[in-house]
């Protein structure tokens, strides 16, 4: 799994014209603002114990890998979910699959159970709403507009 970190690094220059950088890693939930005040406050409270100058300072981020938690016991990726949705009446509509689809937003009665994807599940309500907050949009830039249904494709 990725998580994003965010370095800030303060560089100083010594009298021979060599450079090192003191490093901290901060957390990447701060705005760039922020990390920055807080890296001249610190740069400030550094200079007192070095007779070095700095230079530069600069906000980086990293991307690092870490272990992902585990899958819950029996998941599949080949249990592929297709969310089928809508873009402007003019253009192609959108489709997403994403693999290892949960038994619990399965419709579990009538003619679509155990294959069709609940819809008015709260999760897949929360889904399509993000990516219409996000502004997804299908392969030719058409903003997604609303979900028109979702279906197991795979149950694998």
């Amino acid at each position: 799994m990725l998580v994003v970190t965010a370095v800030l690094e303060l560089v100083y220059l010594d009298a021979s014209g060599s450079t090192g950088a003191a490093t901290l890693h901060v957390s990447s939930v701060e705005t760039v603002s922020s990390i920055d005040a807080q890296a001249s406050a610190l740069a400030s409270i550094i200079a007192s114990v070095t007779d070095c100058v700095i230079v530069r300072q600069r906000i980086k981020y990293k991307v690092l890998q870490v272990e992902p938690p585990p899958a819950a016991i029996g998941s599949s990726v080949k249990r592929v979910g297709g969310f089928y949705l809508s873009t402007s009446s003019t253009t192609p509509d959108a489709v997403i699959l994403i693999p290892g689809i949960s038994d619990a937003i399965l419709e579990t009665s009538g003619v679509r159970a155990g294959y069709g994807i609940d819809v008015s599940n709260s999760d897949v309500i929360a889904f399509v709403s993000e990516l219409l907050a996000m502004g997804a949009t299908n392969p030719f830039a058409d903003a997604i507009t609303a979900l028109d249904d979702a279906y197991l494709e795979s149950g694998a």
